[in-house]
């Protein structure tokens, strides 16, 4: 029971440590369309089935996540649950151990003299390792739910500025953008990262 009892430890301290490099997964914040290209012509070139200009634009994630204030904001936050719920996780942990170390002591000097004493405390101590089990999967989705919730934060963010400045972003369509996942390349003429990102954050400090 011991070493079971250490192997839930460790998967408690890891499924709860997150790792802050994972907000990169905002980089989904637009959908990818197919679209009907033009065969002469490419980037704003692009034409709807009537004819008329489609015109688009990207974001890059990544630029994104490490320069738009708000973000860091959020993953200070973030990291303050996570520390919070992780002491106190170990913290149970670390006394359900104690009561097991001392139920294998009772058990050698003879302190639990029958049977059904044992099977008693046995019952009782894998109710609290269930209970443990319970409180991980809790805290885990408590602060799943905090990720979700900044990554439309994030998101609204985006769209919202967008939206507001159609003069500056006449655009009907903008994707994000990671070097390396779905969108092979893309061009810099074709890059509004820096012009979104003057706003963002302007907006965050008002």
């Amino acid at each position: 029971m011991n070493e079971m009892n250490e192997n839930t430890g460790k998967k408690i301290k890891g499924q709860l440590i997150y790792n802050i490099a994972s907000a990169a997964a905002i980089v989904a914040l637009f959908v990818l369309f197919f679209l009907k290209m033009n065969p002469s012509g490419s980037g704003s070139n692009n034409v709807r089935g009537d004819g008329s200009s489609i015109n688009i634009a990207y974001v890059n994630s990544d630029s994104l996540m490490n320069n738009y204030v708000l973000v860091d904001t959020m993953m200070a936050q973030l990291q303050r649950l996570n520390d919070s719920l992780d002491k106190d996780i170990t913290g149970r942990e670390q006394t359900f151990q104690a009561r097991v170390m001392a139920y294998q002591q009772n058990l050698q000097n003879g302190t639990i003299q029958t049977v059904d004493q044992a099977k008693q405390q046995e019952a009782a101590l894998q109710a609290e390792q269930e209970q443990l089990y319970n409180l991980r999967d809790q805290y885990l989705n408590q602060v799943a739910v905090m990720q979700n919730q900044m990554n439309m934060q994030v998101i609204d963010s985006i769209t919202s500025v967008i939206d507001h400045n159609p003069d500056d972003f006449p655009y009907d369509f903008v994707l994000g953008y990671t070097k390396g996942a779905g969108i092979l390349y893309a061009s810099d003429q074709f890059d509004i990262t820096k012009d979104v990102l003057e706003i963002l954050n302007e907006n965050y400090k008002e």
